[in-house]
């Protein structure tokens, strides 16, 4: 299988957008959302500056699941900071980047710019794309494709050496289709960890989908209704409220693991079959492109002809800790629900709930953790639909 440009353009196709041929080159055209998906999973920036924004990595909240630290949380700044007394701060939520670049979250389509890089050649070339692109579209204001500003470039690197993130784009939108929140680069344990007696070498798990019991109240207020990626929750003021539905969500996790070429299956076998230990997965599977045949314990995603997924339920599973589990994502994602909020009214609504004077990353914790459910899905409507 050849992984060059060809793969990749078809690849968008074959999901439903739109290919763009103009006299500028060739673009994918994507609904806004769909685009902001893309940047938050395979890293491509937006073209709006000469360095180019990526929405990547910038909700972070926890590195490691609590199931794996004694059940206690250890946050990281990234979705909200701290200032240098170490009191909470605005952080690199959505909200805030869409104060500091809006043109990236306005519009109703983005383009894909699809740039294969040569062996010699210098990859960063976001500037020279950026004064290109931006001198086209002062001479063709009516081009909405050649606007910067809706740009993604999506580097291209030789035999795709880069192209494990945008697997697992492919794959997160498989899930999405079918209702699941996704992940990738999972938050799980870096180093080896204790669990039940029993020491288990640890790692960052390259994708998970999943469901949740705090699922139900979110779609019942209208704050979940299709699948998406985890830190779209952050979006939330971006969206209209959705009307509403009584779905009942239980928990479900599937872990998966890429690499870009069958050459790499022996390693992929050997953190699928240490994740699996943990007992929390009811499916995990290998995510190789030009892969054919299967493992004996997993699944496997393919792309031979399109996106084939051949599944193996896992049966071994530990009830106690998937049930704290699902407890950590409830909190998760409060934590991401609740950027939609101005900092500052974040920080006045801890303060009245820990009653302090100043509010640091503990308490943000304590609230999290203590906050009743309704009431906080309540206070998240009523900041964001007012």
């Amino acid at each position: 299988m050849k992984l060059d440009k060809q793969f990749c353009m078809k690849s968008l196709e074959d999901l439903g957008f739109q290919k763009l041929e103009t006299e500028y080159g060739t673009f994918i055209k994507l609904p806004l959302f769909d685009a902001l998906r893309f940047s938050m999973i395979v890293g491509s920036s937006f073209i709006n500056n000469s360095v180019g924004t990526t929405l990547k990595g910038r909700s972070e909240v926890f590195i490691h699941r609590a199931i794996f630290k004694l059940n206690s949380l250890t946050y990281s700044p990234g979705l909200f900071g701290r200032n240098i007394e170490g009191y909470l701060a605005e952080g690199n939520s959505f909200l805030q980047l869409n104060k500091k670049f809006p043109e990236i979250f306005r519009g109703d389509f983005k383009y894909i710019l699809v740039k294969e890089i040569g062996k010699d050649e210098r990859s960063n070339v976001e500037e020279s794309l950026f004064l290109h692109f931006r001198k086209l579209f002062e001479d063709n204001s009516d081009k909405e494709y050649l606007n910067p500003n809706n740009i993604i470039l999506f580097k291209l690197y030789p035999k795709g050496t880069n192209l494990e993130p945008f697997f697992e784009y492919l794959v997160s939108i498989y899930f999405n289709r079918k209702g699941f929140v996704t992940e990738n680069q999972v938050p799980w344990f870096q180093q080896k960890y204790n669990l039940k007696g029993k020491m288990i070498n640890g790692g960052i798990p390259d994708f998970s989908a999943f469901k949740f019991s705090f699922l139900s109240l979110l779609a019942k207020e209208g704050l979940f209704s299709e699948g998406m990626p985890i830190e779209e929750f952050g979006l939330l003021f971006l969206k209209q409220q959705g009307k509403g539905n009584n779905e009942d969500y239980n928990y479900e996790f599937k872990l998966g693991e890429a690499k870009i070429s069958k050459s790499s299956k022996p390693q992929i076998l050997k953190q699928l079959t240490q994740y699996n230990e943990a007992g929390l997965a009811n499916e995990l599977f290998g995510i190789i492109p030009d892969e054919i045949n299967g493992f004996e314990n997993f699944g496997l995603i393919n792309f031979n002809e399109g996106l084939e997924y051949v599944s193996k339920t896992v049966s071994d599973l530990d009830d106690d800790l998937r049930n704290k589990d699902d407890l950590w994502i409830k909190i998760y994602v409060k934590a991401i629900l609740l950027s939609n909020l101005c900092i500052n009214e974040v920080i006045k609504i801890i303060k009245e709930h820990v009653n302090k004077t100043e509010v640091k990353s503990e308490d943000l914790l304590t609230f999290l953790i203590e906050s009743n459910d309704e009431e906080f899905v309540k206070l998240i409507k009523n900041g964001i639909y007012k």
